[in-house]
């Protein structure tokens, strides 16, 4: 199994490298993660996915990425990504069954473990 990446820039970089790191050592892993360029349709304008995995056996995760202690209305960021990615897999038959899609949406907030040590290393 093998997880393939493609980085895009986003402005949560440490966050980025540290997702990076914990996923790339999962060898039981594959598909592919998009960081820093996922931008679907939404209802009010562009909405950026921080990252996204698509996995043949997870489906597809939406992943949160925070920096600093504050996690903000986490709940609401990952009801946004999960709702634009529904709509967007309901727009092809071929992914639902019946109202349901056929690959599972996930949403994941992924926070930097510490800001301060990753700043050193520079």
């Amino acid at each position: 199994m093998s997880l393939s990446i493609v980085k895009g820039t986003n402005d949560k970089p440490a966050a980025s490298l540290e997702l990076v790191d914990a996923l790339q050592g999962n060898s039981a892993l594959s598909g592919g993660m998009f960081i820093g360029f996922p931008i679907f349709p939404g209802s009010d304008g562009p909405h950026r996915i921080d990252a996204l995995l698509v996995s043949p056996d997870k489906g597809i995760i939406a992943f949160n990425l925070v920096e600093g202690p504050d996690l903000g209305e986490y709940d609401l960021r990952q009801d946004d990504a999960a709702n634009v990615l529904e709509s967007l897999l309901k727009r092809h038959r071929e992914l639902m069954r019946r109202r349901d899609p056929l690959v599972p949406v996930r949403t994941v907030t992924f926070r930097t473990k510490c800001l301060e040590s990753r700043a050193a290393r520079g």
